[in-house]
């Protein structure tokens, strides 16, 4: 009777363990799962230009992982004359240029202080530079600063990456944005 009893003790012993197992198993991705959120969210300032002298000023805007969805990505950036305690000495005018790759469907609107009604964007083309890559080029009207008093133009930067893109073929795709500020002095 003992080996008939050392043999179901043996086999109850492993059920229980691969039991154990099984619902560690289970249990071990639940624990362990991904946390993930996404968000819509406008951050204050991210970029901002000094024109205190004339100048060319570049910077990429960081896209991150954007992918399709029905809202936009709003990217905030401002212009202005003076940082701090220093303002331009003269008066000043610059251009604004978006110039972004075309790897990806999106679409810009460019929004000037809290007006949501009229996009500023006057010229929208897409250009073929000397090695052959193609980029969309945005512009908007000449700007003006005066050397009389601090001010500051405040931008928002929508861009669309509508949700009818969710396909496979736009994934690991970089886009490239980068907004640039070319500033002259205003000779009168």
């Amino acid at each position: 009777m003992k080996v008939k009893d050392s043999n179901v003790f043996m086999i109850i012993k492993i059920l229980v363990i691969v039991i154990v197992l099984v619902f560690i198993i289970k249990m071990i991705p639940s624990t362990l799962s991904r946390y993930e959120m996404d968000t819509i969210g406008d951050a204050d300032i991210q970029y901002a230009f000094y024109l205190l002298e004339a100048n060319y000023y570049t910077e990429e805007v960081k896209l991150g992982d954007i992918i399709p969805r029905d809202d936009a990505y709003v990217y905030n950036f401002t212009v202005s004359n003076y940082k701090e305690d220093k303002r331009s000495e003269v008066n000043m005018e610059y251009d604004l240029v978006i110039r972004t790759t075309t790897n990806l469907p999106l679409e810009y609107e460019l929004y000037l202080e809290d007006d949501f009604d009229t996009n500023i964007i006057v010229s929208n083309e897409v250009v073929i530079d000397e090695d052959g890559t193609y980029f969309r080029i945005l512009k908007i009207d000449k700007r003006y600063f005066s050397m009389e008093d601090d001010e500051m133009d405040s931008y928002h930067l929508y861009v669309y990456f509508p949700s009818i893109y969710k396909d496979s073929m736009y994934q690991d795709i970089v886009e490239s944005v980068e907004i640039g500020i070319d500033s002259r002095q205003v000779i009168s």
